[in-house]
């Protein structure tokens, strides 16, 4: 397989699971929800903050969303949890706000949001169901919370993805994929976890662990096929001793420009990671979807290097944000824009 089908097919099985992830039906659902104008007088404080309509926004939609699933008892027999996935919708909602780099005004602007979501519980809500939804107040403490968001997703995911592999065997293929690139994030919270260290170790983990990526894609039935796929791929890439992690290291040498005279193995595979570069600068300046599309460019490419070493301190900088207005896709937080380099 050449460097232009691994792309197109990267591509293609990521967009083939948009509609099947339980965690961007949810995202999906949220935006498609109408906003009340009852929450206008609920959410108004939140005007006084810099960037408050914005902020304004966020909050009535995420009291639609209570009112209209808490509202009626049919709505609330969940088979993942909804619940944190809300709020750490809501509090990137906010870090988009601001653009992805005011951490102060990003806990500000949610420890005020906070007591408006607690008072339309108590006044509008009731206390009756139990399993209402609370705000996580220790969200703006954990400075991996993107990852933890990430994780989430995954756990809310993978279930029924595992259900669909048994009863549409084609889809496999495409899942096993997006399962798999999800392997060293939970390894390195089942690390954090088994230590002891509660700190670090997220509330929902244990309902995470029958999810383990590495069980969940042995007992699928495409296991086998998958590992010969990515065995015969690999040699392939590295059939005449090229490093697959320095692709552009040939075309910042003095030699290329010889090399691209000359028809051999070499030019072609040199072309084919060319033509990934701009299918993939093409691709990302349009839509660089990081669940599940960029995840797997990355790892189809052999430039995922998220391997959260900056965990337990220092800067985490696993996903480079841009800007709302560059949000060519407001409906879902999935989808940024990118700048290439």
């Amino acid at each position: 397989m050449d460097g232009q089908d691994s792309i197109t097919r990267i591509i293609k099985n990521a967009f083939s699971l948009s509609d099947v992830l339980n965690s961007e039906i949810f995202y999906k659902r949220l935006y498609g929800l109408d906003i009340l104008k009852e929450f206008d007088a609920y959410c108004a404080p939140l005007l006084a903050l810099d960037r408050g309509r914005i902020l304004k926004n966020i909050c009535a939609q995420m009291l639609s969303y209570l009112k209209t699933k808490y509202s009626n008892p049919n709505n609330q027999n969940d088979q993942y949890d909804v619940c944190t996935l809300l709020n750490y919708w809501v509090y990137n909602r906010i870090d988009m706000a601001y653009g992805y780099k005011n951490d102060f005004k990003v806990i500000h602007a949610f420890g005020k949001l906070q007591p408006i979501w607690y008072d339309y519980i108590d006044k509008k809500l009731g206390n009756a169901n139990r399993n209402i939804c609370e705000p996580i107040p220790d969200i703006p403490a954990q400075r991996d919370w993107k990852q933890r968001r990430e994780l989430i997703d995954y756990c809310s995911d993978v279930n029924d993805l595992r259900k669909i592999t048994v009863s549409h065997p084609n889809t496999c293929n495409n899942y096993y994929e997006y399962i798999k690139s999800k392997t060293e994030l939970y390894k390195q919270y089942e690390k954090l976890c088994d230590s002891g260290n509660k700190d670090r170790c997220p509330d929902f983990f244990d309902k995470c662990r029958e999810y383990d990526p590495e069980k969940v894609l042995h007992s699928l039935n495409c296991h086998t096929q998958m590992q010969k796929l990515m065995y015969s791929t690999a040699k392939a890439i590295n059939e005449d001793g090229e490093n697959p992690k320095s692709p552009v290291s040939e075309a910042d040498s003095d030699d290329f420009s010889q090399l691209q005279r000359k028809n051999t193995p070499t030019v072609t595979k040199a072309g084919n990671v060319l033509l990934g570069v701009v299918i993939t600068s093409m691709t990302s300046g349009a839509l660089y979807k990081f669940t599940p599309l960029g995840v797997m460019i990355r790892n189809g490419l052999g430039w995922n290097n998220n391997n959260m070493s900056n965990i337990n301190g220092g800067d985490i900088r696993l996903y480079d944000y841009a800007s709302e207005s560059f949000n060519p896709y407001p409906g879902e937080e999935h989808y940024i824009g990118y700048h290439p380099a």
